[in-house]
């Protein structure tokens, strides 16, 4: 009797048992059904699927494009656009580039970052290859024996002015280009200029290796070091929407148990300091020494900017070939003066473009500045709403704006349709001839 009784109890606490995980496992699926289609969050997976798994490192660059990549589809983390990308075997968008130039081929490389890359379009809609179909198309009506081509180097070269000056001593200058563009994107390129180390420079005392204060690639992501979300390290629990509205709240609600959690996981504590778009802004803005919203380092970055202009204009005139820096547009900026646009309106006292302007033509390079065609009434019509990249038409846009800059400056066997220059609201006489 009594061994019946213990048997009894046996089956009843393992029964109980199975009903306790088989409660706890329905509501948690019945807790994740609810999260999933009333708060849904950003699972891991999401993450992954919208981020972009194409970028690589090298010896001396600490963020490029992978090699060989074929028709990778992206989905933007806004849902704004979706696109596809390619590499080609040296790691730069689009087709098969030779270091051989081919006989009767004006050849032009683009410098700059993801703007210049194309982020959200496909190549076909590039700006680079917007310039390129335009010049062929010039070259054929006005009877040339003459192929452009355009080398797409955005990423590629890195993400700003010292990898871009890197990129060109290693591997640029290699295709031989005629005319080398390089397209300054002025709050980006001064604020990501301050997060990289020279680990190695050259005897112009200019970087030959650089390394990211904060950023590495892992799994062909572009990842912060310091900013790691702990909860995507955690298996499962990071792919389910109810664990991560747990883990969520446990970040305001026990901070000190989330501090243990990340010191388990091996995360770095105490990053260096990184200037924020909050304190650039205002800053570059308003360029002055008096400026009280400038801090030190952002001074310092715009002279550190300029004399990796210069030594770049260098490289390539030593090169033997045409060197122009773009000033393209930040789209706040754009939408702002758009907004308030009236005939008078001096666009030429807008900074930072008159900073870098002003230096460019003290140093005799030759420059265009985007803001008086992009900072217009429907600036809207050219970037992505929340993404801040340049869209379809934003992309057309400014190819045909540099298209026409290059034909008019450095072409004058070629003769543009005066259909095309209507249409774009070009003057060539006033908007583009150089100083």
């Amino acid at each position: 009797m009594q061994e019946k009784s213990k048997t009894l109890i046996k089956h009843a606490t393992i029964i109980g048992l199975v009903i306790s995980l088989l409660t706890f496992t329905f509501s948690i699926l019945v807790g994740e059904y609810i999260v999933r289609h009333t708060l849904p969050q950003n699972t891991y997976n999401f993450a992954r699927l919208r981020g972009m798994n194409i970028f690589d490192s090298t010896e001396t660059l600490p963020i490029t494009l992978q090699k060989d990549v074929k028709d990778y589809d992206h989905i933007a983390y806004t849902l704004e656009f979706r696109h596809k990308v390619d590499t080609n075997s040296q790691g730069i968008r689009g087709r098969e580039i030779s270091l051989e130039k081919p006989q009767n081929t004006y050849r032009i490389l683009l410098l700059g970052d993801s703007m210049t890359f194309g982020w959200g379009v496909n190549e076909e809609e590039t700006f680079a290859k917007v310039l390129e179909n335009n010049l062929n198309t010039w070259s054929k009506e006005s009877n040339l024996d003459t192929n452009f081509e355009v080398i797409n180097a955005g990423f590629t070269g890195g993400k700003t002015l010292d990898s871009y000056y890197v990129f060109l001593n290693e591997m640029g200058l290699k295709y031989k280009p005629d005319l080398v563009v390089l397209n300054l994107f002025p709050y980006n390129d001064v604020t990501d200029l301050l997060e990289m180390n020279w680990d190695e420079v050259d005897e112009r005392g200019l970087p030959h290796k650089i390394t990211s204060k904060f950023q590495s690639t892992e799994d062909g992501y572009i990842v912060n070091i310091y900013q790691k979300n702990w909860i995507y390290e955690i298996p499962v629990v990071r792919n389910t929407h109810l664990g991560i509205l747990l883990m969520s709240a446990m970040e305001k609600g026990s901070p000190n148990t989330v501090k243990k959690i990340k010191k388990s996981l091996g995360f770095q504590e105490n990053p260096p300091k990184s200037i924020s778009q909050e304190e650039a802004v205002p800053c570059l803005s308003n360029i002055t020494a008096t400026n009280t919203s400038c801090v030190a380092e952002i001074l310092q970055g715009i002279e550190k900017s300029k004399t990796l202009i210069a030594g770049i204009n260098d490289l390539v005139t030593q090169n033997q070939s045409a060197f122009i820096v773009t000033i393209l547009t930040d789209p706040q900026q754009a939408k702002s003066i758009g907004r308030q646009i009236e005939d008078g309106y001096k666009l030429e006292e807008e900074q930072p473009q008159r900073e870098f302007r002003d230096f460019l033509n003290d140093k005799k390079i030759a420059n265009l500045d985007f803001l008086k065609f992009m900072a217009v009434k429907n600036s809207q019509d050219y970037y992505f709403e929340r993404d801040g990249h340049f869209n379809v038409p934003g992309h057309k846009r400014t190819g045909n704006l540099l298209s026409a800059f290059i034909a008019q400056n450095y072409l004058p066997t070629v003769t543009i349709n005066q259909e095309f220059l209507k249409e774009n609201q070009i003057n060539p006489s006033i908007d583009f001839a150089l100083k």
